[in-house]
């Protein structure tokens, strides 16, 4: 009936149950429903004792799985019910599921049913859960970056009684949007999409951590994967048992910064950075430092430094490569990598060694044969090897610093982390002496503008630092650089490549970020790159390869507020565009308070379903976007630069 790969979604309702599917193999779509209008009980239990293969789910582990489990568990008490019974007992099950913090013991019997029967793709669980937490990430968020057509939210509250022609309509939003929505991020984690995944990484890394190392990573983050492929490699040389070993605790001890770096000498000149130093050195358990410098020529620089990172403090400058003036980059070559290993961050011997073998097979193997089979099958087959080993390297760091891991080593973890700091600190030191401007530094490395007669010493600096404290820079050289702030700026490279950080410069974010208005940071690009002002891309988006999706954002209220636009409610998340007549989008939390606009001062489109047009006959309010566009192209030109030469 089905491949050994679905896609699947269910809906509860008091009275409608729905199990939907769609052949991840073959794009067919089926489901399986209980009502008082149709009763398919039979062929869901003989679907749930008999399936194999996998499922590939948004929270399906946490959430469907669990519902599922219990229907299997419990049939012989609910086979008996009448239909609508029987959806009101997995009504009031589901309701559980979702407050589960306070039914934990009772969910426990269910949370394991399928773990044998058949493999989970959970795609909700590729996201840590800080970040899901932070960003509040939906299916239905990740379809409007992945440019899904339709933007649907369930049309009923889940306790509505339906009718026959409320069903239809909920079928619709299941078996046709929630999967085509599951159906594109499942091949965007396959890697054929151009959204990048970020840190994400994709399904075949998974199925290197499930074949060469037999673990069930498909629903794994990042730093899960590394944490257990470490556990299973550790346990397999020391011949003990992973579950004794995950189950480690280990306490926390004070942090004596002057103790932690005692191997180390930093051997700062000033008595700024002595001052710095040496406060830090005297700490325990935290740091944090704000001070300036200025250098001869009235170059200033505030620095701040502690367990929260190094960075400079600036915004709004804009840095421009001169004929007797270049503008170098520079960053620590694999950072955690390295330091990790130079700085023996593990608390395990055997787990640290394991870590340098994944290093050196990536110097040694992945990477030479990367370049070996450039242009073959088996390149794809190394690229993916190569990204698992990174996620290895790169994902394991959090794990050190988090309290019910194995893993847990803070004095490791501190030491990776203000290490690299200091590091830069003395090169920083030594530019300011010698009174090159620091344009931005951050936690891996820093940005000078340098006159031509001083880059030989630079360079050397450089490379004494390497020699001293075992590391490796990379270096990259701007012709411009434009900051918004230390986190959020665009560089301009020798060759024309353009690098961005931040959400005023991503011009494809990674998947999970925001992509509204896209056409700003688009527009910036085209300005600061190529001279090309706004206005001009606006009149001709067609030629400068613009969609109208460019053009859209999307909102979502919280469930306090009804949203309104045209004077009829709207569901809480929309996609949309500026448009010239068009209404105001309003938020109203209640009847007695004012309606809030959310896009003040403009009317909008509602574009929840896309229809593809001329772009004229969009009617885009183009004033909007000009005056978004030439706000942050003023800021930035407008700013008061330092007289540098």
């Amino acid at each position: 009936m089905y491949s050994n790969k679905v896609l699947l979604d269910i809906e509860v309702f008091p009275n409608y149950f729905l199990l939907g599917f769609k052949d991840y193999l073959t794009g067919k779509t089926e489901s399986i429903e209980v009502s008082p209008y149709k009763d398919e009980r039979e062929k869901l239990i003989e679907w749930l004792i008999k399936y194999k293969g996998f499922v590939i789910s948004f929270n399906g582990i946490y959430y469907d799985n669990v519902v599922l489990a219990f229907i299997r568990v419990e049939w012989e008490s609910l086979n008996w019910l009448e239909p609508e019974d029987f959806c009101w007992k997995i009504k009031q099950f589901s309701d559980r599921v979702i407050n589960s913090d306070s039914y934990w013991e009772e969910l426990k019997p269910y949370k394991y049913v399928f773990q044998n029967q058949w493999k989970d793709v959970d795609l909700f669980l590729y996201w840590s859960k800080g970040l899901r937490q932070s960003k509040k990430i939906s299916l239905k968020g990740l379809g409007i970056q992945l440019g899904y057509h339709t933007v649907m939210e369930l049309p009923y509250d889940p306790d509505t009684y339906l009718t026959e022609e409320q069903i239809e309509h909920v079928r619709v939003y299941n078996l046709q949007h929630d999967l085509g929505v599951l159906n594109l991020l499942a091949l965007a984690f396959e890697g054929k999409s151009d959204i990048p995944l970020g840190n994400l990484g994709t399904i075949q890394l998974r199925e290197i951590a499930a074949k060469k190392y037999g673990i069930n990573a498909w629903s794994y983050d990042p730093p899960k994967i590394a944490s257990e492929v470490l556990l299973k490699t550790y346990c397999q040389k020391t011949n003990k048992n992973v579950r004794d070993v995950r189950g480690l605790r280990f306490d926390k001890s004070a942090i004596h910064f002057n103790k932690l770096f005692s191997d180390m000498k930093f051997d700062f000149q000033s008595d700024e950075f002595k001052s710095v130093f040496y406060e830090w050195m005297n700490s325990v358990d935290t740091f944090s430092k704000e001070f300036v410098v200025v250098t001869k020529s009235d170059h200033g620089l505030k620095i701040s430094c502690g367990i929260g990172g190094l960075h400079n403090i600036l915004s709004n400058k804009i840095y421009t490569e001169e004929p007797s003036y270049k503008i170098i980059d520079i960053d620590i070559e694999s950072l955690y990598p390295r330091l990790i290993t130079n700085f023996k961050a593990f608390r395990f011997p055997e787990v640290l060694s394991q870590y340098v073998e994944f290093t050196t097979f990536r110097i040694t193997e992945t990477k030479p044969n990367i370049k070996k089979y450039k242009g073959t099958p088996e390149e794809q087959q190394w690229k993916n090897i190569d990204s698992f080993y990174k996620v290895i390297l790169n994902g394991v760091s959090g794990y050190l610093d988090m309290e019910y891991s194995w893993l847990y080593y803070p004095e490791g973890i501190m030491k990776v982390r203000c290490g690299g700091q200091l590091i830069l600190l003395t090169i920083i030191e030594q530019c300011w002496q010698n009174d090159i401007l620091v344009i931005q530094a951050n936690t891996d490395g820093l940005t000078v503008k340098i006159h031509e007669s001083k880059i030989k010493w630079f360079y050397d600096l450089v490379s004494k630092t390497e020699k001293l404290y075992d590391v490796k820079f990379e270096y990259a050289e701007y012709t411009k650089m434009i900051f918004k702030s230390v986190n959020s700026y665009m560089a301009v490279s020798k060759d024309g490549k353009v690098k961005k950080k931040g959400s005023e410069f991503l011009t494809n974010p990674d998947l999970g970020n925001s992509v509204n208005f896209l056409v700003i940071p688009k527009c910036l690009e085209l300005y600061f790159t190529k001279g090309i002002r706004p206005e001009v891309v606006l009149n001709d988006p067609k030629k400068y390869n613009l969609h109208i999706y460019d053009f859209c954002a999307s909102f979502k209220t919280s469930r306090d507020y009804q949203v309104i636009w045209n004077n009829q409610k709207q569901q809480r998340l929309n996609r949309f565009f500026v448009s010239k007549g068009a209404p105001y989008l309003y938020k109203l939390k209640n009847s007695k308070t004012k309606p809030d606009n959310m896009l003040k001062g403009w009317g909008v489109q509602i574009f929840n379903n896309y229809e593809e047009k001329d772009f004229k006959d969009y009617k885009l309010d183009n004033k909007f976007y000009l005056s978004e566009i030439n706000k942050l192209i003023n800021e930035l030109e407008s700013c008061n630069q330092i007289k540098l030469f």
